[in-house]
């Protein structure tokens, strides 16, 4: 409900100004520059997350690959020593670890976009203790700090 209140606010602003830009310096062009903008951009919206949801697309197909073929599952009982450090409430078995360690290394190979719904995933997986709040900080981890192999970057930059 508030985002909504913020739409307006923005709209508004936006409104009073080309109205104050039209009466009181005389820019007739404000409106029609207002308007095309608001196509460009868009249009700039759409493409890039076209782009970028052929991306997503791919790794998310990668990851259900690697859960039917069991590779997840492989990963995640060699990597099971280090996770249960991390998350002790955690068990062996549980089926978050799969997503947790797909998240992380997603994030660790640079692929912010695909790590995201496996972070979603692994969330929803196991909704409860401090696994989701070391979860968040892997995310943020992995957009801010990593260094990242964007493989939809070149999709960003035709954009542009």
């Amino acid at each position: 409900m508030a985002l909504n209140y913020i739409w307006i606010g923005f709209f508004l602003i936006a409104f009073v100004t080309g109205l104050v830009k039209l009466i009181f310096f005389g820019d007739m062009e404000v409106f029609p520059g207002m308007m095309s903008s608001t196509f460009s951009m868009a249009k700039t919206g759409f493409e890039l997350s076209l782009g970028l949801t052929g991306v997503l697309t791919l790794w998310m197909g990668i990851m259900k690959i690697g859960e039917k073929g069991g590779i997840v599952k492989v990963f995640s009982k060699l990597i099971g020593p280090f996770f249960q450090k991390l998350f002790p409430e955690l068990g062996k078995e549980h089926p978050a670890t799969g997503s947790i360690m797909m998240n992380i290394a997603a994030n660790m190979l640079g692929l912010d976009n695909a790590a995201t719904p496996m972070g979603l995933k692994a969330m929803d997986e196991h909704a409860y203790g401090g696994a989701v709040q070391i979860g968040h900080v892997f995310e943020v981890h992995g957009k801010f700090v990593e260094p990242s192999l964007p493989i939809g970057f070149d999709q960003f930059i035709q954009v542009i």
